[in-house]
């Protein structure tokens, strides 16, 4: 990535501290945007690059292998004691009945370049980059279940009276953003994102989704799943912005953009100034609820001078 680093005692030693922002941020640059073609990822690819450097374990190695290794551990007595002990260095709130391991970086590229401990070496100086502490600031970065609870029952499941194909197996039924629903051990949500603009104008939305398993004792965590989606927007499904399967820890994080076309412009007060509404579905896959196909009403909502 052009950045000439040292290695200490598995630790990144770094000239100052604007190196460490430029290694960030061309981590961040690439980022994949989805299209109408199918793809498949892992969620160990939320960057296309990705930091390899021998003899270096990271803070985010330790917490994809706890992610990989989390069923194994949290579904039997005692296990969750052992990963705790083997995964110290992450943050575990033990909030309410959330017994997830987090990150304690609030910025998982960041967590690329920090050691075990959460820290780095700049200009002969350890610093500790850990910035997670609460579970408010957890919620306020949208990695916590909505508390809101739906309740999927077991029998008779409520279907969605719908026109239109449904593209995976099992029965429709509507997830709404923003309500964590429950069935059984699994849970599932999805939240979608504030629409944003890039440095080249474009204008970029998407969708998170998230889930959690139900362990020993009533101890709900993360781990490690396989979701599909499919998702189009603008009139009649005008745009297919997503056709993709990850397999990874929650969440699968979805991205896409808005073109023209999609958008239904609503005059303001203000001269020139539209609201833009740009509604469409999502279509997903959860392979450890296999039995349903989630369907996702989708609408944002931005303005702009035209």
């Amino acid at each position: 990535m052009g950045i000439s680093v040292e290695l200490k005692n598995n630790t990144l030693a770094l000239n100052n501290e604007s190196e460490l922002q430029n290694l960030v941020s061309k981590l961040k640059a690439p980022q994949s945007v989805s299209t109408s073609v199918s793809t498949r990822q892992s969620s160990e690819d939320v960057f296309n690059n990705e930091v390899s450097i021998d003899g270096f374990k990271s803070l985010y190695d330790i917490f994809v292998d706890a992610m990989k290794n989390a069923e194994s551990y949290y579904d039997r007595e005692g296990g969750y004691e052992e990963f705790k002990e083997k995964y110290a260095s992450l943050y575990f709130p033990e909030y309410g009945d959330d017994y997830s391991a987090y990150l304690p970086v609030s910025d998982p590229a960041l967590s690329k370049f920090l050691n075990s401990d959460g820290e780095i070496i700049i200009d002969g100086e350890t610093v500790n980059m850990k910035d997670i502490s609460t579970y408010e600031q957890l919620r306020e970065l949208g990695l916590t279940p909505p508390e809101e609870v739906v309740i999927i029952s077991d029998e008779g499941a409520p279907s969605n009276t719908r026109v239109g194909n449904i593209f995976f197996p099992g029965t429709p039924f509507q997830l709404l953003p923003n309500k964590t629903f429950q069935m059984n051990n699994r849970r599932i949500w999805v939240t979608l994102d504030d629409v944003t603009v890039d440095n080249i104008a474009r204008t970029k939305a998407g969708f998170d989704i998230c889930f959690r398993k139900k362990g020993f004792l009533g101890a709900w965590y993360n781990h490690w799943a396989l979701t599909k989606t499919y998702a189009h927007i603008g009139p009649q499904g005008l745009r297919v912005v997503d056709n993709k399967t990850i397999d990874g820890y929650s969440s699968h994080d979805h991205s896409f953009f808005l073109v023209n076309g999609t958008e239904i412009s609503t005059p303001t007060p203000t001269p020139g100034y539209y609201q833009k509404d740009v509604y469409g579905e999502a279509q997903i896959y959860y392979d450890a609820l296999r039995a349903y196909t989630f369907i996702v009403p989708l609408h944002y909502r931005f303005f702009r001078w035209w």
